[in-house]
């Protein structure tokens, strides 16, 4: 008997905490933003090319080789795929998963690429141009097989790695570091 009361108070310790949380989202929604809950996804769609990274659904999409794919990420997979490399052009591949993505999302990160390495010779006055081949989730060997089908196109790799690579969350430990 003191087992099930135990666990019927924790259920409605539980079931309280959620539906504080809801409400304290949808106050903060509304005063703080000015919304309500029938235009929040109008919102979010009217900034989610301005965001670093809005995705609320798992709209990933299967991709034969890498395994899935956000469609709010690899923003140039297309480009690398369809085009060849201009010769006056100096192109960075960014690999990893959310990490990275982030990383390369920010303008003012592609600036800091663009005037850290318009001086090197191998640059030689070409136009710099950072891919975007980032993905949230991704970890080896994905960035390993995105990098064999695109990377002979690129004139420099960089590849984050970020706590993909150390952790299984669906499992919920870390992998161990010491190998």
């Amino acid at each position: 008997m003191k087992r099930l009361r135990y666990l019927l108070f924790s259920f409605i310790a539980m079931a309280l905490a959620y539906l504080l949380s809801e409400i304290l989202s949808l106050v903060v929604l509304w005063a703080g933003w000015g919304q309500t809950p029938s235009t929040y996804r109008t919102f979010i769609d009217n900034f989610k090319n301005k965001a670093l990274h809005v995705s609320f659904t798992y709209d990933y999409r299967a991709h034969p080789y890498l395994g899935f794919r956000n469609p709010y990420s690899l923003k140039d997979l297309e480009t690398i795929q369809a085009n060849n490399k201009p010769p006056e052009e100096f192109w960075i591949g960014v690999f990893g998963g959310s990490v990275a993505e982030g990383f390369v999302a920010d303008q003012g990160v592609r600036s800091l690429f663009e005037s850290q390495l318009k001086d090197l010779p191998s640059v030689a006055g070409r136009k710099i141009r950072v891919l975007e081949l980032a993905n949230g989730g991704y970890k080896q060997p994905q960035q390993l097989i995105l990098y064999t089908l695109y990377g002979e196109k690129l004139d420099l790799v960089i590849n984050l790695e970020g706590v993909n690579e150390t952790s299984d969350f669906m499992l919920g430990h870390h992998f161990p570091l010491d190998f």
